[in-house]
């Protein structure tokens, strides 16, 4: 682990160097009792001059096995000293990993922000951001459900007999040669090829906090269930193959559509960079969260630092101004079982308004037959007349990517009435689609409903266009929507709409609209209108 940190230290340009102006409101000081483990908690000043600090990713658990807490009543007590022998496992774990790593500050959630003190709570939520990319490196007891099984490898494999290895110098290079099949690192880590499915038996990879907590950090020492892995800005590694090299971009995930047309598809583009938080909401909105009053502030370290890429775009609820009207594009891809918030903590237009997971697979296109993925023959895909007009936002305090109390977005387009069948009409419907009918009763493509089970038979509602169906589209069109409608029809996606409280011109969104032909939309008169 030494060495892992040394290098990237030393060696990585790509791996951030910690702001000097930044550290975290309290920190524990591991080596503030000489010849014990005891710590204390240490508030800063700014006169305070502390060189680096280790953060901790941890599962919390159910409260039966919830860690030590810092609250208002004891925080003078931690304040002069905490018994090693009170911390829980994971905590000891860590306090010692800080030690023989040789840092003396670490940073933990529980004991280092006030958990009963709803003001402090939301001022140092608003600054996950800074701690965790400012941490020296970042401990992840990944394979741990709760505070008391450590930060530690659940299930170390004795290598030396179960995979033995040789190695051996080949000019510049270390050759490692392995008797059996290696663990590949996203598979123990619990990244697999783009699905939507579990994360295998890592606890910490399912809870939703810390995905910020994995990508804001610079550098990750995660204890998963087989190995220890290591993960920086530049490079993977594990205890196995301590050398793997990150690639720039997952070669199992497919190929993001362009927005309009010219647009750079070069590894650091606005394509790239857009496919990069698609990405990253399909993995949020596949994790858990304890308290659903959280689904924003989780997220909002992970905004706050993606803002700096994007300092022209506007933020609502996981949505960028500068991807509109795409962004909206999104799938719950278990409608079945997804969940709408019974209070109000996100727009309809906006996947934090519910529960389950969601994918832009819409925004994406198969490998085959498009060129090389970062050559300009890729295809252009134009957008509709659908305009983006204007966006507003109340918040719920003073954090910009936290809670919010409403939120808006105009735009001017055509919008067509059309009825939501509630029938499937393949009997291997994976995809839990139904028909879209225009009011006069004619087939014209396919709905899928954010939430099933939300509407009665027949139900009224508006559908507008935002682009057109490429060819190679990552979900084939389903043959029967094709035999219907043609193969040389022009098609568009976009979104079914109903009327929010009887409002003429404002509208919840309650649905993706895919394999609509476009010439349903002829005539439609243009309108402005917003959606909630």
């Amino acid at each position: 682990m030494s060495t892992w940190i040394q290098d990237c230290v030393k060696n990585h340009q790509g791996c951030s160097k910690p702001e000097k102006s930044f550290m975290p409101t309290r920190l524990l000081d591991v080596q503030a009792v000489r010849g014990s483990r005891d710590t204390k908690l240490v508030t800063l000043t700014g006169h305070d001059v502390i060189s680096s600090y280790v953060a901790l990713s941890h599962c919390w658990g159910p409260p039966s096995k919830r860690p030590m807490i810092t609250t208002a009543a004891n925080l003078a007590i931690n304040r002069r000293r905490i018994s090693f022998y009170d911390l829980s496992l994971t905590f000891k774990d860590a306090v010692k990993l800080t030690i023989d790593l040789g840092e003396r500050y670490l940073w933990i959630d529980s004991l280092c922000i006030v958990q009963d003190d709803p003001d402090d709570w939301l001022h140092e939520a608003g600054k996950m951001s800074a701690v965790y990319g400012n941490a020296v490196f970042t401990l992840s007891a990944l394979s741990s459900s709760d505070s008391t099984q450590g930060c530690r490898v659940a299930n170390p494999r004795a290598i030396t007999h179960e995979r033995r290895f040789f190695d051996f110098d080949s000019g510049p290079y270390r050759i490692r040669v392995f008797e059996k099949e290696i663990m590949k690192w996203h598979q123990e880590y619990g990244d697999d090829t783009y699905r939507h499915g579990e994360h295998g038996p890592n606890p910490l990879r399912g809870r939703a906090w810390t995905l910020q907590e994995r990508e804001l950090s610079t550098r990750n020492i995660f204890f998963s269930q087989n190995l220890v892995l290591w993960e920086c800005k530049e490079a993977k590694g594990s205890s196995e193959l301590p050398w793997h090299q990150v690639k720039p971009l997952d070669d199992f995930r497919p190929w993001s559509m362009r927005n309009v047309l010219g647009e750079g598809v070069l590894p650091d583009g606005p394509v790239a960079l857009r496919d990069r938080w698609y990405e990253l909401m399909e993995d949020y909105m596949s994790r858990h969260l304890t308290q659903g009053s959280d689904k924003l502030p989780a997220l909002g370290g992970l905004a706050q630092n993606f803002q700096k890429k994007l300092p022209s775009s506007d933020y609502l609820a996981g949505i960028w101004t500068e991807h509109l009207p795409q962004a909206l594009l999104w799938r719950m891809t278990d409608a079945s079982n997804a969940q709408r918030s019974t209070t109000y903590r996100a727009p309809s237009f906006s996947f934090l308004s519910l529960d389950g997971p969601m994918s832009y697979e819409s925004q994406m296109l198969t490998n085959y037959g498009v060129g090389d993925r970062w050559e300009d023959d890729r295809r252009d895909f134009a957008s509709t007349d659908l305009e983006f007009l204007s966006s507003s936002i109340e918040l719920n305090g003073v954090d910009r990517f936290g809670a919010i109390r409403r939120a808006s977005l105009a735009f001017r387009g055509r919008m067509l009435q059309v009825r939501l069948k509630l029938r499937d009409e393949e009997e291997d419907n994976v995809h839990q689609w139904n028909v879209l009918d225009t009011s006069d009763g004619s087939m014209s493509g396919a709905f899928f409903p954010d939430v099933g089970g939300e509407f009665l038979a027949d139900t009224p509602a508006w559908c507008i266009a935002a682009r057109p169906e490429p060819e190679e589209s990552y979900i084939p069109i389903p043959y029967l929507i094709s035999e219907r409608l043609g193969p040389d029809a022009a098609l568009v996606m976009g979104l079914a709409l109903q009327r929010d409280d009887g409002n003429v011109d404002i509208f919840r969104r309650v649905g993706l609209i895919r394999w609509m032909k476009r010439s349903a939309f002829y005539g439609v008169k243009l309108t402005k209108f917003a959606m909630v």
